[in-house]
């Protein structure tokens, strides 16, 4: 498989990029004039790359790459020039040899953190069937755990981790880290306080299952969690057996999760072969959280919804496109402009042949401009993914 940039899009001080995976690249296209290759050697299979964020652009030129290679590892490489040119590949798993693909959060990425330098990675082990953190420190640029990242969990008896095991990270406004996991053998939402310091979770021990059965652990049901004010966390889920979207939020204060699941969307079919049909970035300012999902993806008739949630409920907001073949979905916001990106892979009327746009809201979501098409050429196009926060890079 190839993984690519597709594109950075110049807008102010700003510039956009879209990573692509398709056969055996990685690339990158930057300022929509041509296309720089991040790596040569990802997997055929498409969904150790499938879960995201795994891109963060730091500010206007330094960005990492987050990906899974064929060789059983996974790697971070990094730009110093917007995505032209990618430095050495950076080994995230040590001695472990079947990383499943890594997923980020990044400090800034939370609602009151201006100032902190730290991207949270977690990813699983086929052999071990563990879930893992590996930390990485943008103001040295290298690696916390190291040589080996952090096991948190303890799961190996009861669990067999595969590309296919959903699992995020995130960071919340009271500096506690944590982890959704959804696999067919279990489910679990794990918390660490981490308080700036990466000592404080970097043993399986610091960890605590707050999200027992909390789960649907049949379809490996993807999912998103998004800080919220207060130090709450949202946790996002599609449920594919149920082709419904719903969320729920932990409120730290009682530390209890809501009794209910919120309909988000009950009548949104899914399909287990084309995942990251989800995606969730939150404002830094409101801290509402604005999503994107795809309904019937790769199907005639697809549709792309957008919602947001805020104060406390969700609202349904202008589809982006509906009756297209489109498979995924990215959401980016921009805290300067107010605008809200959605990129998604076009599946032609001929198989295997697809191409990336990208399309902006100026107006909080009630209505959606075509952009442009970001991919030079239609080809196997099969997963994307944006930096969250376009006020940095997409």
């Amino acid at each position: 498989m190839e993984e690519y940039l597709m594109g950075k899009l110049c807008k102010g001080s700003w510039v956009f990029g879209v990573f692509v995976v398709i056969s055996s690249f990685l690339f990158i296209y930057p300022s929509f004039a041509g296309q720089s290759v991040i790596s040569t050697a990802v997997p055929a299979n498409h969904t150790y790359n499938s879960r995201s964020p795994a891109i963060v652009f730091i500010d206007d030129i330094i960005g990492y790459s987050f990906y899974a290679a064929d060789n059983g590892n996974c790697y971070v490489r990094k730009t110093q020039n917007g995505g032209t040119i990618w430095e050495e590949p950076v080994d995230l798993n040590g001695s472990l040899s079947s990383c499943t693909g890594p997923v980020v959060w990044y400090d800034q990425w939370t609602p009151g953190d201006n100032s902190g330098d730290m991207i949270y990675v977690v990813f699983a082990d086929e052999q071990t069937d563990e879930m893992y953190l590996q930390i990485l420190d943008t103001s040295i640029g290298s690696l916390v755990h190291v040589p080996e990242p952090v096991a948190i969990t303890n799961i190996s008896a009861t669990h067999g981790m595969q590309d296919i095991s959903q699992y995020a990270i995130s960071k919340s406004t009271t500096d506690v880290l944590y982890v959704g996991l959804n696999d067919n053998d279990g489910s679990m939402v794990l918390s660490c306080p981490y308080n700036l310091d990466p000592a404080n979770c970097d043993s399986v021990s610091e960890f605590t299952n707050i999200g027992v059965g909390l789960l649907d652990d049949v379809k490996q049901d993807e999912v998103k969690l998004m800080p919220l004010d207060s130090g709450d966390m949202l946790l996002i889920r599609r449920d594919y057996s149920q082709n419904d979207v719903d969320s729920k939020v932990y409120h730290v204060g009682s530390m209890n999760w809501d009794s209910q699941w919120t309909d988000i969307d009950t009548s949104a079919s899914a399909s287990t072969g084309f995942r990251n049909a989800i995606s969730a970035v939150v404002n830094k300012t409101t801290h509402d959280v604005y999503m994107c999902y795809t309904e019937k993806p790769n199907a005639s008739g697809a549709v792309i919804h957008t919602a947001i949630f805020s104060g406390g409920s969700w609202t349904h907001k202008a589809n982006v496109i509906t009756e297209d073949k489109s498979q995924q979905c990215q959401i980016s916001y921009d805290e300067t402009t107010g605008d809200i990106y959605v990129s998604r892979i076009e599946q032609d009327t001929t198989a295997n042949f697809r191409e990336i746009s990208l399309h902006v809201s100026s107006d909080g979501m009630n209505s959606w401009q075509d952009l442009q098409r970001i991919s030079e050429t239609r080809d196997d196009f099969r997963t994307l993914a944006m930096n969250p926060h376009a006020d940095k890079n997409i």
